[in-house]
């Protein structure tokens, strides 16, 4: 039995290797890929990669065929980011920015690509007071070209730039690049982004980014229907935000 037990522990070993390798990528990753930076046999890669994206560990892109890194990691890192570093440390500072608010408060990270596109994953959410909400949970990954915290964390440098074509989900997305990098310059000028509708029709966001030293590592944001989010509201927004993102900065110190 020991052989066979020898080589399972081979095998996780192996697998390890592989997230790991993928989890210092800023992009999808191919068999071939895998297995030239690994030294490992194609087939073998195949084999790892089939256990791994059965167990929600990586998912694969089917128009590419390359990986990313899966749900199932995100599920495991929040059990360590509910007692230490980001997550836990904005907690409070969400509850008290929801309460002041009223509106959901989103906490929101890079994610792998999808689609080639980059992205951000919800990584946590306070609700709203209000009983009807129309934001995402925790764990949802949209794109960053038309959501507030993904614009931000586009235009301070935490996501890889975007290129064309770039998808339209609302009459209000922007979808011409000139526009959108004139946009992050912006952004980056004013210090938050605004959403108004181009994600979701009838929600509105707005976002500032959240500092650790010199990086911006994150993206804070309030959400609300664009019927309650009106130029006053969308201005008081906008001073909360950025106070409380610089609150969760000197925590991080």
């Amino acid at each position: 039995m020991q052989p066979k037990r020898d080589s399972s522990v081979k095998s996780l070993t192996k697998a390890l290797d592989l997230l790991s390798y993928m989890g210092r990528q800023r992009h999808a990753v191919g068999v071939t890929e895998l297995a030239n930076e690994m030294d490992l046999n194609k087939s073998v890669v195949h084999r790892l990669l089939q256990t791994l994206e059965a167990c929600g560990f990586v998912v694969k892109n089917p128009a590419t065929r390359q990986y990313f890194l899966g749900p199932r990691l995100f599920v495991l890192g929040k059990v360590y980011e509910n007692t230490v570093t980001l997550r836990g440390l904005a907690r409070p500072v969400m509850e008290r920015l929801a309460r002041q608010m009223g509106e959901a408060v989103h906490l929101m990270v890079p994610a792998p690509p999808e689609g080639g596109l980059p992205s951000i994953i919800l990584l946590d959410k306070i609700e709203s007071t209000y009983q009807l909400t129309m934001t995402p949970n925790p764990g949802a990954v949209s794109p960053a070209h038309c959501t507030a915290g993904g614009k931000v964390l586009l235009a301070y440098g935490a996501l890889d730039a975007v290129a064309e074509p770039l998808p339209k989900h609302t009459a209000h997305t922007i979808t011409d690049l000139a526009t959108l990098r004139s946009e992050l310059a912006q952004i980056r000028a004013c210090g938050h982004a605004i959403d108004r509708e181009e994600l979701e029709v009838g929600l509105t966001c707005i976002a500032a980014p959240v500092f650790e030293g010199d990086k911006v590592v994150a993206a804070l944001s309030v959400s609300g229907p664009s019927s309650r989010m009106g130029a006053d509201r969308l201005d008081l927004a906008r001073e909360a935000v950025i106070a409380a993102a610089g609150e969760i900065r000197n925590l991080l110190r």
